[in-house]
């Protein structure tokens, strides 16, 4: 499976009448969703789970996911395995289209 790198958009409005400004952000991620779908219908990240029984692909977080689970309290970046059940669960949960496999860890 090819490295896909995203960078998300952001598109600034600025609302005379109320005198707020918006900043949108937003990316294409339809390659990083086509690109798990494959995976998980051919199953490569299990085989490497299989053969490594460490490390393989879980789930592929694009950016604006990643700071809207950060501003929601979620550490993505921690070590703390109760923070990471946590992070976990909302991706089984909340994302499962952002996971490169069927199976559920947590």
């Amino acid at each position: 499976m090819a490295t896909l790198t995203y960078r998300p958009a952001e598109k600034f409005d600025y609302d005379e009448d109320t005198g707020i400004a918006y900043v949108h952000k937003y990316e294409n991620v339809s390659p990083l969703l086509d690109s798990l779908a494959e995976a998980r219908a051919t199953g490569k990240p299990d085989e490497g789970l299989r053969q490594d029984d460490y490390f393989c692909l879980y789930a592929s977080i694009p950016v604006t996911v990643y700071l809207d689970l950060k501003k929601r309290g979620y550490d993505l970046d921690s070590r703390d395995q109760s923070e990471l059940k946590r992070v976990l669960q909302v991706i089984n949960s909340e994302y499962p289209y952002l996971k490169a496999t069927y199976k559920t860890h947590a």
